[in-house]
């Protein structure tokens, strides 16, 4: 169940804010409960690893950066669609010492269609929202993502 606005019709925008995300974040804790359970399934946090190399190849380091995953975990999980074909390590044309991460044509194809379920998905979360919401939405979710990494 997503809440969407406090209970009580006498609360402030700050209390409906703060319901509404705590409701999202136990919708990320669902997710990763049903990914846990899903193995044939590619998770989101594998999407989010395969949407940054879609923009080009990248470093262990420079990945798990983008993703916002730690280093360890980026590693586990590269491991792992290494060993499925989407991800293959490589030799930096730049710098022979440096080893980069580059999607296979398979990792492609996955990213892709794992690209347009999610798109779709937002474009009818946010239907309905005119430009300035959207915009007003960001920033809020800006302020509240800073509130979060000083907490």
């Amino acid at each position: 169940m997503f809440v969407t606005a406090p209970s009580t019709t006498d609360a402030t925008g700050v209390d409906a804010l703060r319901e509404s995300f705590a409701g999202l974040m136990q919708a990320v804790r669902r997710l990763r409960g049903r990914e846990a359970q899903q193995r044939c399934q590619m998770s989101f946090a594998q999407y989010s690893l395969l949407r940054a190399l879609a923009e080009g190849d990248l470093s262990s380091g420079q990945l798990a950066a983008t993703a916002g995953l730690t280093s360890a975990a980026t590693t586990q999980m590269v491991d792992c669609l290494e060993r499925e074909g989407v991800v293959e390590r490589r030799r930096s044309g730049e710098d022979r010492r440096v080893v980069v991460l580059h999607l296979t044509d398979e990792g492609r194809r996955r990213h892709d269609v794992k690209h347009a379920e999610v798109e779709e998905q937002w474009s009818t979360a946010l239907a309905g929202l005119d430009e300035a919401e959207l915009r007003d939405a960001a920033l809020v979710l800006g302020r509240v993502t800073r509130m979060i990494d000083e907490l």
